[in-house]
């Protein structure tokens, strides 16, 4: 298989499938110059400072996409509803929506650093499932998250909440989120209400954050709704009462 490397010289009139990796990266031009059809390989479609949107691009990747360190990209419609790994598009600036992202993503997902995000709204329903090795759901530094309205059903690994500036409340997380089969990590996201749900959420191994009343919760993780309940009274007594919210 080849690498092919995108030049102004590469423009096509028909779908062109690619046999192998595609590479668009550090280049001046506003949109692909596609369209492409299906690609066995990976994509990387990155740090292109004048890239507009992904239309023109592959709509089926055999393995992962990346789009990220894109400036002036506005959307992810038009991308791959597809993929066989990993997607990453993570640190686009004028990014406000996941819209445009795969329903499942068997590898992992990176969309950390998009500061205009303020859900997970358009974001995979599954992640991290059915690649060779369970699968992140990282979303560190999304400073304009308020709500985690569109967070995947199912993570494979580990879910990265860290550094959510701006997210206070996580009383509802259990309702978006089912399985997580890694840690939750909340390292620099300051909770004001809510975590006991974390506890109705299937799989998760550890919680990672300074504030103790996730440290309480942490106590509990496996126990059941047993533990829900004897977890609600430790943080009542501790004074946390805000951390019992769910």
């Amino acid at each position: 298989m080849s690498t092919i490397h995108v030049s102004h010289r590469r423009v096509t009139a028909a779908p062109t499938p690619v046999n192998g990796d595609l590479v668009y990266e550090s280049q001046a031009f506003k949109k692909m110059p596609g369209p492409f059809g299906a690609v066995t390989g990976s994509v990387n479609i990155s740090k292109n400072p004048n890239l507009l949107t992904l239309k023109d691009g592959p709509q089926e990747v055999g393995k992962d996409f990346s789009c990220y360190g894109n400036p002036k990209l506005q959307s992810l419609l038009d991308g791959p509803y597809r993929v066989g790994g990993g997607y990453r598009c993570s640190n686009n600036a004028s990014i406000r929506s996941l819209h445009g992202s795969p329903v499942e993503v068997p590898g992992s997902y990176n969309c950390a650093n998009n500061i205009h995000l303020t859900s997970f709204v358009g974001a995979p329903k599954k992640v991290g499932l059915a690649g060779s090795k369970p699968g992140n759901f990282k979303a560190s530094s999304c400073s304009g998250i308020r709500s985690l309205e569109g967070l995947p059903s199912d993570v494979g690994g580990s879910l990265l909440l860290d550094m959510l500036v701006g997210l206070k409340d996580i009383s509802d997380i259990w309702r978006h989120c089912k399985s997580v089969n890694g840690k939750l990590d909340f390292t620099g996201t300051e909770i004001e209400r809510g975590g006991l749900g974390i506890l109705l959420i299937k799989g998760v191994l550890d919680i990672v954050s300074e504030q103790l009343g996730m440290q309480i919760i942490k106590k509990y993780l496996g126990t059941g709704p047993q533990g829900v309940m004897r977890c609600r009274e430790e943080l009542v007594k501790a004074n946390l009462h805000q951390f019992a919210s769910m």
